[in-house]
């Protein structure tokens, strides 16, 4: 990962953030949780491509702090998260999803977001489609708008990059498209799930289909190396 000139590695401050997110050649304020070997290459995408990237490094380990640093994210706290970015991505174990769900929820209500746009946020998580549909009920009628997102494919690296999948409600069509345009921008390739009963709950289900698809595959392959194996003796 390489370190983009707009890299800040030093506690979130403020005003520094305030500056940064109203000059010209700032795009967007994206949140990404957690900075492992998907979140902290995304993030850096996103760096490169002239975003302030926030990050929660509470209670991470050593070597998730040095990934964040490399890739130019900057450590702030949720409550500042949460009033800050216009885009939060949760990319953490699908076990974990549920409960970052509820804490964003109780911090959002005593965050002050003023003369800013709903925050998106996107569950990037391997859920199931149930389970998404939980988290997805959580944040109706409240002010953030929610998109169910997946990921498909390896951490980026070099020209290699996955593919963001995202779908929502009908009345998130603005954050759906935010979403879009800041993660496309970065380099990173996406496609919106949209048309006729189009909705929560789609992008999950891509995803599950492609890993059970994907064990398939490995489980062929392996039985066929077992079989040359077993001809060989």
């Amino acid at each position: 990962m390489s370190k983009s000139s707009t890299s800040l590695h030093t506690k979130y401050d403020y005003h520094v953030i305030w500056w940064y997110s109203y000059n010209s050649h700032i795009m967007s304020v994206v949140a990404i949780i957690a900075a492992g070997a998907m979140g902290a290459n995304v993030g850096c995408k996103l760096v490169e491509a002239g975003n302030v990237v926030l990050t929660s490094l509470e209670g991470r380990s050593e070597a998730t702090r040095k990934r964040a640093q490399e890739a130019g994210m900057i450590d702030a706290s949720w409550i500042e998260i949460v009033e800050r970015a216009d885009i939060l991505l949760s990319v953490i174990p699908p076990k974990d999803a549920v409960s970052f769900a509820e804490r964003l929820l109780l911090v959002q209500q005593s965050a002050h977001r003023s003369n800013k746009e709903p925050l998106v946020f996107a569950d990037c998580n391997a859920v199931n489609v149930v389970t998404i549909k939980k988290i997805a009920s959580l944040f109706a009628n409240t002010p953030i708008t929610f998109i169910d997102g997946c990921i498909i494919g390896w951490p980026p690296s070099g020209t290699s990059v996955p593919t963001f999948y995202g779908c929502a409600d009908p009345e998130a069509e603005k954050g759906l498209e935010l979403f879009k345009d800041v993660i496309e921008k970065s380099g990173i390739k996406v496609r919106i799930l949209s048309g006729e009963g189009a909705g929560i709950g789609d992008a999950s289900a891509l995803k599950m289909s492609y890993a059970v698809s994907f064990t398939q595959r490995n489980d062929e392959y392996w039985l066929t190396d077992l079989d040359r194996a077993s001809r060989k003796e």
